[in-house]
């Protein structure tokens, strides 16, 4: 069995579209309505650059919205079609 030159081994890097302070709509069936991004696990900011999420990542978020009272907690960003 051979593979193509070039594809083994290679992970495709998705862009990161969340800074942080990003409002999300909650869609899954709680009583959060919007979420709001502080910071995402794993990535450390420097100079005039914030850090940023993608799908997939962990992040703690607040509470924007919602019945449960506003704290922060480590939540997943979910991608389309992930239910």
């Amino acid at each position: 069995m051979s593979t193509d030159a070039g594809t083994a081994g290679n992970k495709f890097q998705l862009t990161l579209s969340l800074p942080i302070s990003t409002i999300l709509n909650c869609t899954d069936n709680s009583s959060i309505k919007l979420l709001f991004i502080i910071k995402p696990f794993g990535f450390s900011s420097y100079l005039n650059h914030l850090p940023n999420a993608s799908i997939g990542n962990m992040v703690i978020a607040f509470i924007k919205k919602g019945k449960l009272e506003p704290k922060g907690a480590p939540t997943g960003i979910p991608g389309p079609g992930d239910t």
